[in-house]
Parts: C-alpha cells; structure tokens; sequence
C-alpha cells in the first residue's frame, strides 16, 4: 500500500469519527442551528399602549414549575416594554421573558439564560364587534420555532373581554382566578349532595 493510500484512507476514517455538532435536548432552548434571534422586526400590527392580560391553562410544566398548582394562570404581554409576564396562580410569583418580533407573525420570548418561548399570533376579525380583531397567542417551546406545528402548543393566550375589561393587573387577575375556582368548587359539593350522579368525577 502506497503512503498516498494510507494518507487518503486516514483521512476517510477522520472524517467518519469526526465529531457531529451537539444537539440540545433543552426544549426551551434555541436549536443549535438557529441564527434569526437578533433579527428584531417591527410590529406589523396593532398594539395598545396599555399591557394586554390574558388567561391560560397548563397544570403540570417542568420549565414553568406549575406541577401540583392551579390549571388558571394570568399573564400579560407589554409590547411597549417588550415583556411577556406569567403569574403562578396560588403562589404570588411572576415569571418574565424579553419579548423579541421576528416577523412572520412569531414571537421569541426569553430569559436571562436564553431560555423560553416560541409565540405565534393569529388574528381574525371579530363576528360581534364591528371593527375589532381577535388576537391569539400560541406558545411553544423555544426549541420548535422553526417548525410550530398546529397541536402542539403547550397553551394559547386567551381573552374574555367581560371579564379583563375590569381586572387591571395581575394581582387582580390572579385573585379573580382563586375566586371562580372556590365558587366552582362550592358548586361541586352541593351538586355531590344533592346529586351524586351530576357531580364530577
């Protein structure tokens, strides 16, 4: 065997072992491969001056810490700010992100250790209101912005314009959460009492 050959046969089997960049197994954290997080866009849509509340439902989430606590939780995107906060109903504690637009309707949502959200926003105009339009905000793990796959949303932003149209803070929002969720429950018993059979499982 030739020097050439024993030259070109190593070369081959460093190229084989050469080692594979490393995936993260972080879900909330940027793919490996993803540059587009500077590339800051400008709104192109509407926003208030004013924090946007919102309500959602997720009762067990590693990142979050939300195992063994209510399903409701509060939270509010400040656009002006560029913030994305979540309270923990139960506990009193908020959870903040830094809220970046990249375009293309998508939101990167992250804390100090680059850590977060993937958010994408649908809108439609509303059927009752004339003039007005619905946003909804789906949240996904960091981790799929390239792919944000309908379904796999951890939970969406959701508004109940009665009720957000009086609650003004999180605090408020919060204890509105813990109010409706003592009535329901007295609600629970005595249908339980009255019923056994109405009451849920």
């Amino acid at each position: 065997m030739t020097k050439i050959n024993i030259v070109l046969i190593a070369v081959f089997f460093l190229t084989l072992c050469k080692e594979k960049p490393k995936e993260s197994n972080d879900q909330y954290a940027f793919p490996v491969d993803y540059s587009n997080s500077d590339n800051v866009k400008t709104y192109d849509f509407e926003v208030g001056e004013n924090p946007s509340l919102f309500f959602f439902e997720l009762n067990s989430n590693s990142y979050l810490n939300l195992k063994g606590s209510n399903e409701s939780h509060c939270g509010s995107f400040d656009f002006g700010k560029k913030l994305v906060t979540i309270r923990k109903t139960g506990t009193g504690q908020e959870l903040a992100w830094n809220l970046k637009y990249v375009g293309k309707n998508i939101f990167i949502a992250t804390d100090e250790k680059q850590r977060g959200f993937a958010i994408q926003y649908k809108y439609k105009k509303s059927p009752k209101i004339e003039g007005r339009i619905l946003y909804s905000f789906n949240f996904y793990p960091l981790a799929n912005i390239v792919d944000l796959k309908t379904g796999s949303e951890l939970f969406t932003a959701r508004w109940n314009l009665e009720t957000l149209s009086e609650i003004k803070t999180l605090s408020e929002c919060e204890k509105f959460i813990l109010h409706e969720a003592t009535l329901q429950k007295r609600i629970d018993e005595e249908l339980k009492e009255v019923s056994p059979d109405m009451a849920p499982p």
